[in-house]
């Protein structure tokens, strides 16, 4: 299920975090310059994509912490319903556009205080995933004339020839829970859990 083609987010639907712990109560998670909008807790439509996130997770947490036990962590998806949302402030970035990478950019920048500073409550847009990482890093950290040299041959502005490079027709959709008030409209209705190979409730 995708969001392109509903209005926005809407009442009753359901969302998942991917993560190596069941997450009952989620909060507002800083994190240190690396996600796509900033600041929250983000969630995604696809069950599917939150069960590669989990496994992710797990694997990261393993590789620092060492041969922990399955209580410790493990792969969980956390479901949860959407209740009212009427009366909160959303941005949805329908597709990857140039507005799209600038505020992505601005986000991943660790060199930008008070990045969070949107005023808005739930952020829905395309998620830069692993493979788009190193795009994304050349273009903001890297030399840029190789870019504005390609971009002039195609009549592209620069912004544009990073967005054709980042593939976005397969980049998933993210759904970020960016203020307490947005994130009092989620509510947990279950887990699914990775137990020898099978995901069980």
């Amino acid at each position: 299920m995708s969001l392109r083609n509903k209005k926005l987010l809407k009442n009753g639907m359901v969302l998942y975090h991917g993560s190596n712990e069941v997450v009952q109560y989620p909060e507002i998670r800083k994190t240190m310059g690396y996600k796509d909008f900033g600041d929250g807790f983000y969630t995604t439509v696809e069950i599917k994509q939150a069960k590669t996130y989990a496994i992710r997770v797990d694997k990261r947490f393993r590789e620092l912490n060492g041969n922990v036990s399955y209580e410790t962590s493990h792969p969980v998806v956390n479901i949860y319903k959407v209740s009212t949302i009427e009366d909160l402030n959303i941005k949805h970035f329908k597709d990857a556009t140039v507005s799209w990478l600038r505020f992505v950019c601005r986000n991943r920048d660790i060199n930008i205080k008070d990045k969070n500073k949107h005023g808005k409550d739930i952020i829905i847009g395309k998620i830069a995933d692993d493979d788009t990482k190193r795009v994304l890093d050349e273009y903001m950290y890297g030399d840029k004339s190789l870019y504005r040299e390609i971009a002039k041959m195609k009549g592209l502005t620069v912004e544009q020839e990073v967005i054709s490079r980042l593939l976005t027709d397969r980049l998933e959709e993210q759904l970020l829970f960016a203020t307490q008030k947005a994130l009092s409209r989620i509510i947990f209705i279950g887990k699914e859990s990775l137990l020898n190979g099978k995901w069980v409730r």
